[in-house]
């Protein structure tokens, strides 16, 4: 397989939450990325929707949960090139429970099932630099050989404009705002965001919840309590970008990620980014730190907010790679791939 492609491959796709169940950034990296790949004339499926006569040459894995090692478990017919984006989202202060837990000899432990992707892989694509350290931490010599390779972005082709999105707000937009963008969760920390603003800048929050019921009537009392609104969970794109494309500023306090797609997503439009202190995150505020502020506690977010420009005083947007781009750079490793394919049994 390795070399040029002269011809159009057979990817299997395995990981990630059901649609139909919510899902959320590894899934929505899994789905675009295989849209793009099959833009690109590859017959791309999820092999647990795929008929049993169909087979794989390649098989793409993201995510290292329990059920994704079940499935390679039993994988018994149809060898194929394993391909694995573990896509690693751990607070720095639990990085070495994670190390720990891949030690431990208990099959359907998430962890352990991390260590033998690693390690039975036939390669690996890390999202950052951190998590390509990370993953030869924990594989060491046996370590398949990784890719970084990040998410991509494509912006629609218009976004909404002002009176747009006046009326989804029910009244009129606020000149300078704020904006989070995400599932509303512990994690991702918008309560915190919305108590730091308090007093200084409305916020507006996109995302549906996703913690305790009894959370809920209280996070809406606090984004409320900005002069901002949370408007939940939206499907439309452009009218998410729209809203994200006039702030201020896109604040993302989580307290762990792999990439962060509505950063990237905020990165593209133009809009400056307020992150939380993660290795990540870093990341980008070194290769693009005209356009990334890095926090290293809630107290600074106010003050932050204040020294960026308006969004009529704009840097130029980063060039975000597209998806294409993204797709590109892993048919590469899809060719690259240069030992014979092995099925999970053959495979340590």
């Amino acid at each position: 397989m390795a070399g040029a492609r002269d011809r159009p491959l057979r990817v299997g796709v395995l990981g990630g939450v059901p649609a139909v169940l919510g899902g959320g950034g590894l899934e929505i990296q899994a789905a675009r990325t295989a849209a793009a790949l099959r833009e690109r004339g590859h017959d791309v499926r999820h092999v647990q929707r795929a008929e049993a006569d169909w087979a794989p040459e390649v098989l793409h894995v993201f995510g290292h949960t329990a059920d994704v090692g079940h499935f390679l478990h039993h994988w018994r017919r149809r060898p194929a090139r394993l391909v694995v984006s573990p896509v690693v989202v751990v607070p720095p202060s639990r990085e070495w429970r994670l190390k720990l837990g891949t030690r431990l000899p208990i099959p359907a432990f998430e962890p352990r099932v991390l260590r033998a992707l690693v390690e039975r892989a036939d390669a690996l694509v890390a999202l950052t630099r951190w998590e390509f350290e990370l993953l030869k931490t924990i594989g060491g010599a046996r370590t398949a050989p990784i890719a970084v390779i990040g998410n991509g972005v494509d912006l629609p082709a218009e976004l909404p404009d002002r009176e747009t999105l006046a009326r989804l707000l029910g009244r009129e937009l606020p000149e300078r705002y704020a904006v989070v963008v995400g599932a509303v969760s512990e994690r991702k920390r918008q309560a915190d965001i919305a108590r730091a603003l308090a007093g200084t800048l409305p916020l507006i929050a996109v995302g549906g919840w996703d913690g305790p019921e009894a959370g809920r009537e209280n996070f809406a009392r606090l984004v409320a309590a900005t002069g901002g609104a949370w408007l939940g969970e939206l499907t439309d794109r452009s009218t998410v970008l729209g809203l994200v494309a006039r702030a201020d500023a896109l604040v993302h306090l989580s307290d762990a990620e792999g990439q962060s797609l509505a950063v990237l997503e905020g990165l593209a439009v133009g809009t400056p980014c307020v992150l939380s202190d993660l290795p990540q995150q870093r990341e980008l505020a070194r290769r693009w730190p005209d356009a990334v502020t890095i926090l290293e506690s809630d107290d600074e977010l106010a003050g932050a907010l204040r020294r960026r420009p308006r969004a009529d005083h704009r840097p130029v947007q980063p060039p975000i790679p597209s998806w294409d781009e993204v797709a590109a750079a892993v048919e590469a490793v899809y060719l690259g791939a240069d030992a014979p394919p092995r099925l999970w049994g053959d495979r340590g």
